[in-house]
């Protein structure tokens, strides 16, 4: 549970630089706005990225196409996402769109392989995105689409 450590601390957060290696970024989504295309009433949109460990967002159901998004209030420029899956040892198939308007989406990351892990660091640079949304397109055995913690981080 070593990635739990520091896990409330959501002002600054590492992200990936170009060669892969940690640096510092803001998480620009945590406490906005979420919706979600379904929730379980104890786990609803707003539960993905409110910065707390102990609470998450899960889909009402097991089904693939489920989809959670977040809208950050003004245009960033991203540099990309962290995602803190509620299972360290599922597979989870996905994509990350962005807009800047909640209708136009442009695909961000289309995330196919089955590596398993806790924490997913995500790498892009995309201009003038104020909607982030993630879709799921694949799910590991017994796994439901949701997550603890979604992060969006900006390059500003």
């Amino acid at each position: 549970m070593g990635w739990l450590k520091g896990f409330q601390s959501y002002s600054v957060i590492a992200q990936l630089s170009q060669n892969g290696s940690p640096k510092e970024g803001i998480n620009i989504a945590f406490g906005k706005p979420a919706t979600s295309s379904s929730s379980k009433s104890n786990h609803p949109a707003s539960y993905g990225n409110d910065g707390k460990q102990e609470t998450y967002w899960c889909a009402d159901d097991n089904k693939t196409g489920h989809w959670w998004q977040v809208d950050l209030k003004k245009k960033y420029d991203l540099a990309g996402c962290q995602i803190h899956w509620q299972f360290g040892d599922r597979i989870y198939q996905y994509k990350i769109e962005g807009s800047p308007d909640g209708k136009n989406w442009s695909l961000l990351t289309d995330k196919d392989n089955l590596e398993v892990k806790q924490v997913d660091q995500v790498s892009f640079t995309t201009r003038g995105i104020q909607y982030v949304k993630i879709t799921f397109k694949g799910l590991g055995q017994g796994n439901w689409a949701g997550f603890y913690e979604f992060k969006v981080l900006a390059t500003e």
